[in-house]
């Protein structure tokens, strides 16, 4: 019974280096967005679900993104998109962690699998406030199986380092413009700019508010 527990262990821990997932490093300067994109190789075996977490350094956030949605006739918002390796069933489901500034995403192609063997599988934008500083992101909880589940595993945590750099751009100013419309840089609505201090989307454009 041992030696079956340790054979099937050894098994499950062969089957999950199957697939290896990647990210450059990544540089960034404080008011700046930037897209990341996690790339998956899988050279030997099909790849039909997969299950990850993204944790960031302090400063830095996750920008939401929103797509109108003819049938429903409303935005549909999000944080994270499948690339073109997905095909048409696929599905994104995500979950943002305001507090643990994490993003948990759990992809699953209902039967079909990912396309090609190497590449990008899912992208998400973040952006660096001004207290952001160089540190490293997380990959976590990572899992992964084949369409019908008879291959799989679990793979390690990931840490991708990440460099922030001061801007040295010239950002206009706004001092209580009680008429503009300010967003976070992750896409939340200030409701009263006077209370507001930092670098936000005012009326489409970047600017520090005083």
């Amino acid at each position: 019974m041992v030696l079956m527990l340790i054979c099937s262990t050894m098994a499950f821990a062969q089957q999950a280096e199957l697939v290896n997932l990647s990210v450059e490093p990544i540089t960034i300067e404080t008011g700046e967005t930037k897209t990341i994109s996690i790339n998956m190789t899988n050279p030997s075996v099909d790849v039909a679900s997969f299950i990850l977490g993204v944790e960031l350094p302090a400063g830095l956030t996750f920008v939401q993104d929103k797509l109108w949605n003819d049938d429903d006739e409303e935005w549909n918002y999000f944080y994270a998109s499948l690339t073109d390796r997905k095909l048409s069933k696929f599905v994104l489901s995500e979950n943002y962690d305001t507090d643990k500034n994490t993003l948990k995403m759990v992809i699953n192609g209902m039967g079909q699998v990912f396309k090609g063997t190497e590449g990008a599988i899912v992208s998400f934008t973040i952006a660096a406030t001004e207290t952001a500083t160089s540190g490293q992101m997380k990959i976590y909880d990572q899992s992964w199986s084949n369409a019908d589940a008879s291959l799989g595993g679990e793979r390690p945590d990931i840490n991708v380092d990440i460099t922030v750099t001061l801007s040295t751009k010239m950002v206009p100013t706004i001092v209580n413009n009680d008429d503009a419309n300010v967003y976070t840089l992750d896409g939340r609505k200030i409701s009263d700019v006077r209370k507001s201090r930092g670098i936000y989307i005012v009326n489409g454009k970047k600017m520090i508010i005083k």
